[in-house]
């Protein structure tokens, strides 16, 4: 018998979340054993969750909602007949100082966290009672245990959920269901990032302002390198409740997540002994540091204006290894001579392993004052003496108190000059403080060559040559750089100590050799690795030692490129012996040969990647790749993922390069399918990535910006469709739209209409016809947001979800003309100023100098008042536009071409007013009549009637009494349809046709025929072949009866 599934609902399910993660591991345990549910309030925010391969179901619920909860829960109901599992896990963070909270952003916290994991249990607990089994798990917070300032009200909703399940689980013995209740720990989440976007600061007024980057730290704080990816969370939650859904039972907590044990149990109890500020457990082998910091560290980080150089995992040298040059430098440090060292040397001889291995020395003697390691294209030398200082600054209170004063003493440092910065940071604060110090404090400047270029730092090198040797020689300043003229010429200088690393000296080869010799060993004792006995292992050593050459580099690439291979090391240890000869300084070129199958998309790829890893001016993520090339995020982390033995990549975690070497090598091996020629891949990537191109396009319409304050209706948002578009319904706050745009409803609450584009705007898309949709879109924004006027729908604003495009209008209650006028039956009166206002917006539109290009009834709705507006400006153009108009016919052959003039039809035919007129002429015959131009035709044969027998619509009869107004209503329809566009009637004279036609069904007797001639003779103009179109299509009142 088939084993029947478990399905699964997860609330709070929004990508990168604690949510996403757990739909697609209860996924991955197989289809037959989950069926699985997940849920957020906006679909958007799942994107990417369902799809074949995992089987998992997306659906719209608000947990703040009780009517959005039962009708997503009925759902599931309906279509599964149960829910086995509900995973509560929908969640908000609200951080700020608990005197500052406004109480409806406390509620609303406490309505998400607590109520909405009580109102989807209140809906799923019957049915689970009625089957006698069933799990709910509520995902709570270590928080609630171990409260912290600047989040109390996340701490204290969590708080309230945890007791509310723990009665929960004494209540539902009788109904035999398991309760289940998780705290997790520090958990690498979009959570703390979400938050920190919408975070709005504190009120002008509030105490606690100095406390800012305080409480943004606070929000960071689950998200340091000690967090748990969500992903090994999920994991381990999933084996536990499938433990758990044996016995039935919820049982203690489930504790997961980085620190969690440690802030529940060791930190709990504390607490009770020690009343002292709360210390960070992940701080705990450093100089102490409280999570309440200190207010003038944040201060001065603040006047600083820092960016981030916080320190890589740096790999130390090998135990036994560089002790030559460890103990030289040791002997400068503790010395009383020149109080900068140089430790120079060539790309790959371990610079920076030393300068590792000096920092953990002296930061286990508590001397290490400050460490900056310096990255190619991701620092400025304008932070150095900045970053510099506020390291000094953390590491010695003193140092941070004589800093202060200096700044408040200069004054505003952000026109001040790099000399002046020195004198003002460094030369005054630490002369000051030297005299209470008797030990060294040790600065380690690592890799000072890659800050900016040579010409970038020329103001930098100066102020150290000069100033440095002039600080107290208390201050002993490590730099390690590559030699290079501008930091070479220093050794000349008597202030400045120099130890030059050299990889054909005796240390340098005889440490390559123990660092090669130490590392195969190590490998060659794990699994999977024979060596046959007639194997000559210590011959293959030396060989891979002469290759290395006393090059720490080409070492450590030839471990990690054998550690590797996994299975098959031993076989990539005998063929990397057997080519050494080739390979020398070219190991790089075997990995990367290796890595890769180099076709032009794959080589493609790697140049764009890599150029942006290394001249990024921050540490990049694989997803800020993905969205900078628009790439899918799959493809990225499969490529990076082939290069770990030259990369520092993990999922979730900043890219490193394992060495600045890479970046010469694939920069100067021209011909190679890996080779980045800088200059032609800065012009391609110049041109802006997606995003940026997209940000660049809407720059100037970044006022209209909605996003954040759009919200979908829960119920039944998806409305109608056609073309490209999708139309939601939704609402939005009226104090967040322009005031001068007229908006029919009242109250805060506006009900709008949400238009999402249904094409990728990714990597500027185009059609098989050509057309940009990323251009489209901007191009209908600033069309539409130019246009304001009485009978042209108001446009809101716009917003981007990844990359679909959404307008956003006031939702009109009546619908299109063409829906209004079929189910209501209209009076000529009524009809006739419906007609009118269309065409005054129409000449709104071409007074301004835009022709609408698809002019129909479906894109004109009816407001509450009776009022036509029209919309849909997709394919409008700017009269003084030199492009050739986009019709509908390049985009689909649908009814629309019915529409259109017949010139429009001509190969190069191009949109003006008169096309319009013609469109508007068509669009009168569809609201009059009520049915589509050339109606007994099907489309194909009612082109070939516009295009080569010059036909019009015939006239049926009118649904519509046109009373005395009939004959001059068909005769300005006539006329807005001649096949020669310099006879088509002019926007004005058909609003001067339409008023008479409005007096003549207002007038009685003699004026009536009086009006009708007069408006007959207005539309003649004088004109032959005006009257002569009536004529052959047998227009009214021209003397004789229509046959």
């Amino acid at each position: 018998m088939e084993k029947q599934k478990k399905v699964v609902l997860v609330t709070g399910c929004s990508k990168g979340g604690i949510g996403y993660s757990l739909c697609e591991e209860f996924a991955r345990r197989g289809v037959c054993e989950f069926k699985v549910y997940a849920s957020s309030r906006n679909l958007y925010s799942m994107n990417g969750l369902a799809g074949e391969t995992l089987g998992i179901q997306i659906l719209e619920m608000d947990v703040t909602s009780d009517q959005s909860v039962k009708n997503a829960i009925d759902a599931v109901i309906e279509k599964e007949g149960r829910i086995d599992i509900l995973v509560n896990n929908a969640g908000v963070i609200c951080a700020s100082p608990l005197a500052d909270v406004p109480i409806d952003l406390a509620l609303k916290s406490f309505d998400t966290n607590v109520f909405g994991a009580l109102r989807t249990a209140r809906c799923v607990i019957p049915h689970m009672a009625k089957r006698k089994e069933g799990m709910i798990v509520n995902i709570g917070s270590i928080g609630a245990y171990v409260p912290t300032p600047w989040n109390g009200i996340y701490c204290a909703s969590k708080a309230a959920l945890h007791s509310l399940t723990e009665v929960l689980e004494m209540e539902r013995k009788p109904l035999n269901i398991s309760v289940t209740l998780v705290s997790p720990g520090s958990i690498k989440s979009n959570i703390a990032s979400n938050h920190e976007k919408a975070y709005s600061g504190l009120p002008e007024k509030s105490l606690y302002r100095s406390y800012i980057p305080q409480i943004i730290e606070r929000m960071r704080y689950s998200q340091r390198p000690e967090a748990m990816p969500t992903e090994e969370f999920a994991k381990q939650l999933v084996d536990k409740l499938i433990a758990r859904m044996e016995t039935g039972k919820g049982g203690e907590a489930i504790i997961l997540g980085g620190d969690a044990l440690q802030y529940k149990w060791l930190l709990r109890s504390w607490s009770k002994f020690f009343k002292k500020p709360y210390r960070d457990p992940s701080r705990s082998l450093e100089r102490p540091r409280l999570i309440y910091p200190n207010t003038r560290m944040f201060s001065l980080r603040e006047e600083l204006k820092l960016l981030d150089l916080s320190v890589d995992d740096q790999h130390d040298c090998l135990e036994g290894t560089r002790l030559e040059t460890i103990q030289d430098i040791s002997q400068w440090i503790e010395s009383n001579g020149s109080n900068v060292c140089l430790l120079l040397g060539a790309a790959g001889t371990g610079k920076s392993a030393i300068a590792a291995t000096i920092a953990k020395k002296y930061r286990a003697l508590d001397n290490l004052g400050c460490y900056l390691i310096f990255r190619k294209g991701k620092s400025e030398p304008e932070t150095v003496l900045r970053n510099i200082t506020y390291n000094l600054a953390k590491y010695d209170l003193t140092i941070a108190a004589t800093t202060r004063g200096s700044l408040r003493k200069y004054g505003n440092l952000e026109s001040a000059s790099l000399e002046a910065e020195f004198s003002t940071l460094l030369k005054d604060p630490l002369h000051m403080s030297a005299r209470r110090r008797e030990s060294s404090i040790l600065v380690i400047i690592d890799g000072l060559d890659e800050c900016g270029t040579h010409e970038s730092r020329e103001n930098l090198m100066r102020v150290l040559r000069d100033g440095l040797p002039e600080l107290p020689h208390t201050f002993r300043f490590l730099i390690t750089a590559r030699p290079e003229e501008d930091i070479f010429s220093l050794t000349s200088l008597p202030g400045f100590h120099h130890v030059m690393l050299d990889r054909h000296s005796e240390e340098s080869k005889l440490d390559v050799s123990t660092y090669i010799k130490h590392n195969f060993e190590r490998v060659a004792k794990e699994p999977n690795w024979e060596i046959p006995d007639d194997f000559s292992w210590d011959e293959s050593i030396q060989i891979l030692i002469d290759a290395a050459d006393g090059l720490f580099i080409w070492a450590a690439a030839a471990v990690k490129l054998v550690e590797k291979g996994k299975y098959a090391r031993f076989h990539r240890f005998k063929t990397l012996v057997k080519d050494v000869k080739s390979l020398r300084l070219d190991l790089y070129g075997i990995i990367l040969q290796d890595a890769l199958d180099w076709n032009e998309d794959n080589s493609k790829l790697f140049k764009s990647v890599f150029y942006l890893i290394f001249h990024h001016n921050t540490p990049l993520f694989d997803q800020d790749i993905s969205d900078l090339l628009g790439v899918e995020i799959d493809r990225i982390s499969g490529l990076l993922s082939r290069f770990r033995s030259l990369i520092v990549y993990e999922k979730g975690k900043p890219i490193g390069v394992y060495h600045s070497s890479f970046y010469d090598y694939i920069t100067s091996c021209d011909g190679s399918p890996w080779y980045i020629d800088i200059e032609a891949l800065n012009v391609h990537l110049s041109k802006k990535t997606v995003k940026q191109k997209i940000n660049q396009h809407l720059s100037k319409l970044q006022y209209m910006d909605v996003r954040e304050h759009v919200q979908l209706d829960s119920n039944a948002s998806f409305q109608s469709h056609n073309g490209f578009c999708d139309v939601f319904k939704g609402s939005i706050t009226r104090r967040c739209l322009d005031k001068t745009i007229d908006i029919e409803q009242s109250g805060d609450k506006i009900k709008v209409a949400i238009t999402r584009l249904r094409v990728n705007l990714k990597d500027e898309v185009v059609s098989e016809n050509g057309v940009n949709y990323l251009k489209e879109f901007v191009k209908e924004l600033t069309v539409w947001s130019k246009l304001k006027h009485p009978n042209v729908l108001p446009l809101l604003g716009y917003y981007m979800v990844g990359y679909y495009s959404h307008f956003v209008s006031e939702w009109m209650g009546n619908g299109t003309v063409q829906t209004y006028v079929q189910r209501n039956k209209l009076s000529v009166k009524e009809l006739l100023p419906i007609l009118l206002g269309i065409a005054n917006g129409l000449k709104y539109i071409h007074d301004n100098g835009v022709i609408h290009s698809d002019l129909k009834a479906d894109n004109i709705l009816i407001n509450a008042k009776k009022t036509p507006l029209i919309c849909d400006f997709g394919i409008s153009r700017l009269l003084d536009s030199s492009e050739t108009s986009k019709t509908t016919t390049e985009y689909y052959v649908n009814e629309a071409q019915i529409f259109m003039a017949p010139e429009l039809l001509q190969k190069n035919g191009r949109q003006t007013r008169a096309t319009d007129i013609w469109a508007l002429g068509m669009t009168y015959y569809e609201i009059i009549f009520k049915k589509i131009p050339y109606f007994r035709s099907n489309e194909a044969k009612a082109i070939v009637s516009v295009a080569l027998w010059k036909e019009v619509p015939e006239l049926p009869p009118s649904p519509v009494d046109l009373e005395r107004c009939m004959d001059s209503i068909w005769n300005v329809l006539l006329l807005c349809w001649t096949y020669d566009d310099k006879d088509r009637l002019e926007i004005d004279e058909i609003i001067e046709a339409l008023e008479i036609c409005i007096k003549i069904v207002s007038e009685a007797g003699p004026e009536v025929t009086s009006l009708s001639d007069q408006l007959l003779k207005k539309l003649i103009d004088n004109r032959e072949s005006r009257s002569s179109h009536l004529e052959k299509h047998k227009g009214i009142g021209l003397g004789e009866e229509r046959k």
